[in-house]
């Protein structure tokens, strides 16, 4: 009674959850692929983003979507799409994009207790592995009460203290599948890379990227 279909209406999907936070509940809903999201973008940007300004604070709209984002296998053109950077461009909604299992845990417990309207992007390559060289994607979760701070990144490769010092190092700022692509790159040059994995897109943890490039120049 709690978890069931929903018709393929990516408008219903997203604009129900208005009416269902509104009555209490903490809906969490699934948008199947990243590219259809656009017939629920205007029930995004201009209700559920807004509910909480346009209030006082009174009603914000609690309510978690997830977003299949990404290309493997043969996805084609209709089924491999990355929304990030147009759902950033609406001001109002918090967005995570997890690299692991571990971390989609948390995040998903941090964006559960988060009173905001939260989506969670995740690349369909990192599920089960199914891109060769993510098998680290795989990770056991922590705690029971594991969660992930928004706006908290994390090191996933530093580099060597004595190469950033003689200045032959570099940070590389990524999320996704993007943390796995610069490990592969990172072999080639060991010690030398220092890897950030954003875990979430907004809130940004500004201070790692800022102190991170400090250090790489």
């Amino acid at each position: 009674h709690r978890v069931f279909n929903t018709a393929i209406q990516e408008a219903y999907i997203i604009g129900s959850t208005i009416g269902m936070s509104a009555v209490g509940l903490k809906p969490i809903v699934e948008v199947q692929f990243a590219d259809y999201i656009y017939p629920g973008i205007n029930q995004l940007a201009s209700e559920i983003s807004k509910s909480c300004y346009l209030s006082n604070g009174k009603f914000p709209v609690s309510t978690i979507i997830r977003v299949p984002v990404g290309a493997y296998g043969s996805g084609g053109p209709y089924h491999s799409g990355s929304v990030e950077t147009t759902l950033l461009s609406i001001k109002g909604i918090k967005i995570a994009y997890p690299s692991n299992a571990a971390d989609m845990k948390g995040l998903m417990k941090a964006a559960y207790l988060d009173p905001n309207p939260v989506i969670i992007l995740e690349h369909k390559g990192l599920y089960w592995s199914k891109v060769a060289g993510t098998e680290e994607a795989k990770t056991i979760e922590p705690s029971r009460d594991y969660i992930v701070p928004f706006g908290k990144g994390n090191v996933v490769l530093q580099a060597d203290e004595d190469l950033i010092e003689n200045g032959e190092s570099l940070s590389v700022i990524t999320y996704g599948m993007g943390v796995y692509w610069a490990k592969a790159g990172a072999k080639n040059f060991v010690g030398q890379i220092e890897i950030i994995d954003l875990r979430t897109l907004f809130p940004l943890d500004e201070h790692l990227i800022f102190s991170t490039v400090k250090k790489d120049g």
